[in-house]
């Protein structure tokens, strides 16, 4: 269901709808000049959602202005009143502190797609394999990968904590109505990200069933052990 959000006294009935309003801010605003009046309140609103949102703010804010990202892109730049300036992700903001790990873990989970494709293939070509809770035969089209141990929570808290990221560092795309979910944006977070899980994952084959029952009970029970 979809949840409504107010921004800076705005009141948008979908995600969607806030993010719609915001490009047309982007779109519109002169490069380089300074947001003013209600624009201003709305961005600074918007501002204060980002997950680090006090590490933008720094100093304090002298002015906000529209401008180039770097990939030909608009995005918003906070003018901070020592004289430094960073750009914010509005799509961060947009998420709120609360959605954006689960939005970066799925972003994380989408970067290594073609290592577990490879890792089925691979076992598949080994001969028939079947799932270990279910019985069932596993096939290309009827297949789950599972990260049995390391988890995938313990391979990205692992790798978060080795890179010095949090999930608010991470560049993620900002969801288009073309997009099928998140994906990573920077090439050296997502270059690092792979390495780290061709190295230390380890893959096995399952049911889809067999992932969503037998495989999560172990897991859970394997981490309350912990």
């Amino acid at each position: 269901m979809a949840k409504p959000v107010e921004i800076g006294g705005f009141a948008f009935d979908t995600q969607k709808e806030a993010r719609v309003f915001i490009r047309a801010i982007l779109s519109t605003e002169t490069w380089g000049n300074p947001l003013e009046g209600q624009t201003l309140e709305f961005v600074l609103s918007l501002l204060d959602r980002h997950p680090r949102a006090s590490d933008k703010i720094g100093s304090g804010v002298k002015h906000v202005t529209v401008d180039s990202d770097g990939n030909g892109d608009r995005c918003f730049y906070v003018h901070r009143t020592d004289g430094t300036k960073c750009h914010f992700s509005y799509q961060k903001s947009l998420a709120g502190k609360d959605n954006i790990r689960s939005m970066v873990l799925g972003a994380l989970s989408r970067a290594v797609d073609e290592q577990i494709r490879a890792f089925r293939d691979s076992e598949l070509a080994r001969g028939p394999q079947t799932c270990p809770y279910t019985k069932e035969a596993i096939t290309k089209d009827n297949y789950h990968v599972d990260h049995p141990d390391p988890t995938f929570f313990e391979l990205h808290t692992r790798w978060f904590k080795e890179t010095g990221h949090t999930p608010a560092d991470i560049k993620i795309s900002d969801g288009s109505e073309n997009e099928i979910g998140r994906q990573m944006t920077d090439p050296g977070q997502k270059k690092s990200w792979q390495a780290f899980h061709q190295v230390n994952a380890r893959l096995r084959l399952l049911s889809p069933l067999g992932n969503l029952s037998g495989a999560k009970i172990e897991a859970n029970r394997r981490m309350r052990a912990k």
